[in-house]
């Protein structure tokens, strides 16, 4: 049977990174190994929601609002977000 948005249960993964890493000195180097393993680990989410029957979104999210809720550090960034749950289709 198939769940409307609003019946599904939601799983929202934030990808979050630590900013400081002193083994690497150039902070665009240091930016390319972020959006690097985000990607990774979204193609991880993407696999696991599609063996179990799910759908993911990997999207952009209201940033500020989810450091305040996750309480993170300020050494610590939001990049993205991945949602999870059931397809309306």
């Amino acid at each position: 049977k198939s769940k409307s948005m609003s019946e599904e249960k939601r799983i929202i993964k934030a990808l979050a990174t630590t900013q400081s890493d002193l083994s690497i000195g150039d902070p665009d180097v240091q930016k390319s190994y972020y959006y690097t393993a985000t990607g990774c680990i979204a193609q991880n989410v993407y696999l696991f929601a599609a063996a179990h029957g799910l759908a993911a979104w990997f999207h952009n999210c209201e940033r500020d609002r989810c450091t305040e809720a996750f309480k993170l550090g300020p050494q610590q960034k939001i990049l993205f977000s991945q949602s999870v749950g059931y397809s309306e289709f």
